[in-house]
């Protein structure tokens, strides 16, 4: 089954169940800030200890209603095992309008929650769409070995620069609205994509693994490249382009 990664803002969540299960998807959802609340029968799970929850046994006509209010749910999460509500969640997640996931029931799930890593702003998702959990974890294991650690500032530092990068984009594209509607389009975008594609191929993996220090020397040479190409009339000059980029595809 193929399947669309990518990365959700917080959502409200109705978490059912009280389980080894349901606390295995609560600590996922609790670390990505999601607002979550929790319905059960019992407690079946330490963690669960204290936590505000609903003791009761769940009914769709107290989700419907929960839906139709302001406190409506995105998504529903059933980590009860129980199919047979798996099924009527599934089958009435489009009237009542929220995403659902089936603890061991991938074709009763409109989302995943793999293997995932963190560490600070990174954050790696392994999937294999329900198929094998155990085999995702295993390549996030593998991958948290690989990826040495890094502190807040290390990405600040990626954020900065790539704001800085993103403002002489912006000059660029109010360049070029400058000439008219027949005029021939300068090259300033394509230019521009074309140095985006050199910083990629060479800020490659390698470089990365060797820390913050080597991606600040990448980016110096970058905004030194920018700053030339700028001071001849920016990215719409081809061979003033060129030419900037060549010291930085060298070093």
């Amino acid at each position: 089954m193929k399947v669309l990664p990518i990365a959700l803002t917080p959502k409200r969540v109705l978490l059912i169940g009280a389980g080894k299960a349901a606390a295995h998807k609560a600590r996922g959802l609790l670390q990505s800030d999601c607002v979550l609340d929790i319905v059960a029968r019992e407690i079946r799970s330490d963690f669960f200890l204290g936590c505000p929850l609903r003791l009761s046994a769940f009914s769709f006509d107290w989700l419907e209603a929960q839906q139709g209010g302001d406190r409506a749910y995105d998504m529903v999460v059933n980590a009860t095992g129980d199919a047979v509500l798996s099924q009527r969640l599934w089958e009435n997640r489009r009237r009542l309008r929220y995403w659902l996931n089936a603890a061991d029931r991938p074709d009763y799930c409109d989302f995943y929650f793999g293997a995932m890593l963190r560490d600070q702003e990174l954050c790696v998702l392994v999937s294999t769409g329900g198929a094998s959990p155990t085999y995702a974890q295993a390549v996030r294991d593998l991958i948290a070995a690989a990826l040495p650690r890094r502190d807040a500032a290390f990405y600040e530092e990626l954020r900065r620069r790539r704001f800085r990068l993103e403002e002489g984009r912006a000059g660029a594209h109010l360049r070029e609205r400058k000439h008219s509607a027949g005029a021939p389009c300068p090259a300033g975008r394509i230019l521009w994509a074309q140095w985006a594609s050199a910083f990629r191929k060479h800020f490659s993996a390698s470089r990365a693994a060797q820390g913050g220090e080597a991606f600040v020397q990448d980016a110096d040479v970058v905004d030194d490249a920018r700053g030339r190409a700028e001071e001849h009339g920016g990215w719409d000059d081809e061979d003033v382009f060129l030419a900037s980029c060549a010291g930085f595809q060298d070093h």
